[in-house]
């Protein structure tokens, strides 16, 4: 594909805020619809006459359109974002491709590295071929091919008087299933995406990739993207035989490679993308990263849990059953989910509640809402943890008085400390000292 001019970039700090001049960039950010910035990947506002574009909680590549792309970088360096991507038990794979753009040199960007890891892994499917899996075909006529099938065939034909036709089953070890199409569309985005983020694209990359998409000629290609719940649901299984052990690592890049993560392009022509997202969710790292560590923490202490309730244990965020209410109001029953991030449970029976807010100034906003979540589980207070950045920074724990019967605390934790899992070790121990010494006794 000839390009008729280059791509160009807009540059980012996450949460950060840019001025954007160019009236052809301000067109191609507004033309992407509310969905971007409901879905908190950035926001635009007009202040004074000019574009502002402010960065979500998502930092990596964006594609914007053909020719603009935004570029989020993260706040924290490069081995800090390692340290916590490893705490929050993050893709190993996504790990490692840091890493070593870590040891390369800044000016190698994750989509390259994702393209030469993909290209590494390419040796499979010269050695193996397509993937090949028995797909069930039904079929009738005058002859048999397969396996009769004289049910179907009484049903359908003897009402007709069609005594000489049969219907009958056969099963064909066809390279036509969605592994293969999502391995020729990464293929296919590959040879497309390569020569436009390297500094300097090696011609045997570029023919590898080419000879690897010849392989997939006879298969039916879907740039719609409707393998990719296939590919996922594949990769969870894990499947333990052959092909599919070793053709996972391919795959695993392959979804890496055309996975929207948190980037929802399939309102635009596929044939109009030319670069895929690589983006990671922030918000959610820093919640993983909490829950993982304090999970792990928790159970220092005798009967002290922390249960990830954004995913489980969650409860009726209205009930009949709540506390009374001031003249005036009433308690209506809902099934509606209350998701707080963590809750800290004492033998069982829900203590705190906690929320990670991945923002650098507290709102009130956030206070009700964990309110609301202690009033489902029963929690007498809430734990609301900010990020803190700078290496000088420390861990801060305070108390924000009450709301009703509700304690609130705040903790400001430093995502740029040296040593992140003592931050979590000091953040326990303070969480633990909330337990009223009744419970810890009685409970």
């Amino acid at each position: 594909m000839v390009m008729t001019r280059p791509i160009e970039y807009l540059d980012v700090v996450e949460r950060g805020e840019i001025v954007v001049e160019d009236e052809r960039h301000v067109s191609a950010l507004l033309a992407l619809g509310p969905e971007f910035e409901e879905r908190q990947y950035f926001a635009i506002r007009v202040r004074r006459g000019k574009f502002f574009l402010t960065a979500g909680k998502y930092v990596g590549i964006i594609p914007i359109g053909r020719y603009l792309v935004l570029r989020v970088s993260t706040k924290v360096s490069t081995t800090q974002l390692i340290q916590i991507l490893t705490l929050a038990e993050q893709p190993p794979l996504l790990i490692s491709l840091l890493e070593r753009a870590y040891g390369q040199g800044s000016d190698l960007s994750m989509l390259e590295l994702l393209v030469r890891a993909f290209h590494r892994e390419l040796a499979t499917l010269f050695r193996l071929g397509p993937i090949r899996e028995y797909t069930r075909t039904l079929g009738e006529g005058q002859t048999v091919r397969g396996r009769a099938l004289p049910g179907e065939t009484i049903s359908k034909f003897w009402p007709k008087a069609s005594f000489d036709r049969v219907m009958f089953e056969y099963f064909d070890f066809s390279p036509q299933n969605h592994l293969n199409q999502a391995l020729e569309y990464a293929l296919w985005l590959s040879q497309r995406v390569y020569p436009k983020v390297s500094s300097n694209p090696d011609a045997g990359v570029m023919q590898d990739l080419s000879d690897a998409h010849q392989v997939f000629g006879s298969i039916q290609p879907d740039r719609s993207r409707a393998f990719l719940p296939s590919l996922r649901r594949h990769l969870q299984e894990k499947p333990s035989d052959e092909p599919f052990v070793s053709f996972r690592p391919l795959l695993t890049l392959s979804l890496m490679l055309l996975d929207e993560i948190g980037v929802n392009l399939e309102s635009d022509s596929a044939a109009d993308v030319d670069l895929a997202p690589m983006v990671v969710d922030m918000e959610e790292v820093f919640q993983n990263m909490l829950f993982h560590t304090l999970a792990t923490r928790a159970k220092m202490f005798q009967g002290f849990e922390c249960w990830d309730t954004a995913k489980s244990h969650q409860r009726p965020l209205l009930s009949s059953r709540d506390r009374s209410l001031p003249d005036g109001f009433r308690s209506i029953a809902s099934n509606r989910p209350a998701k707080p991030d963590l809750t800290f449970a004492l033998n069982g029976v829900p203590v705190i509640v906690g929320d990670a807010k991945y923002k650098s100034s507290r709102d009130i906003h956030d206070v009700y809402q964990a309110v609301a979540h202690a009033g489902a589980y029963g929690a007498r207070d809430i734990l609301l943890v900010y990020p803190t950045e700078g290496a000088d920074k420390v861990i801060e724990f305070t108390s924000h008085g009450y709301i009703g019967d509700v304690g609130v605390f705040v903790c400001r934790f430093p995502l740029d400390s040296v040593d992140l899992e003592s931050e979590a070790d000091t953040l326990i121990l303070a969480i633990h000292e909330l337990v009223p010494s009744a419970a810890r006794v009685n409970g």
